[in-house]
């Protein structure tokens, strides 16, 4: 298998790799490969079923059971918040602080929420979540008359943009609700 794909393989995976899953995926590999000789089909093979795989495709580690109250592993913590913050993965400064251990640690998780919140990925989160709140995608659906008022697209923009960094400036300075209600 290439060396390429295994070093990838963590950033996939939101996280270490299990032997079991090394195992499977290098099966896939070897099923293939016994069929048909043919590397480049069987690699295809391995990364489609890396892609197809839960470790993947749901944020949560599906592969052990979880009681409600059972801690987060640094790993499933680390891809929580960057999904919610990021709607992305974690990045390689927030994977390397889940390998370490240390976002259990209340400073390191409050300065990587933080650093999170500082950068631009994290307008997403504004986003999707002013979008949805506000309805802003119901903005000019019942235009103003254009004889009464002048309003265009680009003052319609304008208002959606202002409604979104509004949202997000509240948000990274840790402002109160309040500042919505003002």
């Amino acid at each position: 298998m290439s060396w390429s794909f295994l070093i990838v393989l963590p950033r996939l995976y939101r996280g270490p790799i299990a032997p079991g899953d090394l195992d499977l995926l290098l099966g896939v590999f070897d099923r293939n490969f016994a069929r048909t000789n043919d590397f480049r089909s069987s690699l295809r093979a391995a990364i489609c079923a890396a892609y197809l795989s839960p470790r993947h495709l749901f944020a949560s580690n599906v592969a052990t059971a979880r009681r409600p109250g059972t801690p987060l592993s640094p790993h499933e913590l680390a891809t929580r918040l960057s999904l919610f913050l990021w709607s992305s993965t974690p990045d390689s400064e927030l994977s390397a602080a889940a390998d370490r251990g240390e976002l259990g640690e209340s400073a390191v998780l409050q300065r990587q929420v933080n650093r999170l919140l500082d950068h631009p990925y994290a307008s997403e989160l504004s986003a999707n979540f002013a979008f949805q709140w506000l309805h802003l995608y119901n903005m000019g659906l019942n235009a103003p008359d254009q004889d009464l008022y002048n309003y265009d697209e680009s003052l319609q923009r304008a208002m959606v943009q202002e409604s979104l960094r509004f949202f997000h400036e509240v948000l990274r300075t840790d402002g109160s609700i309040r500042l919505f209600i003002d």
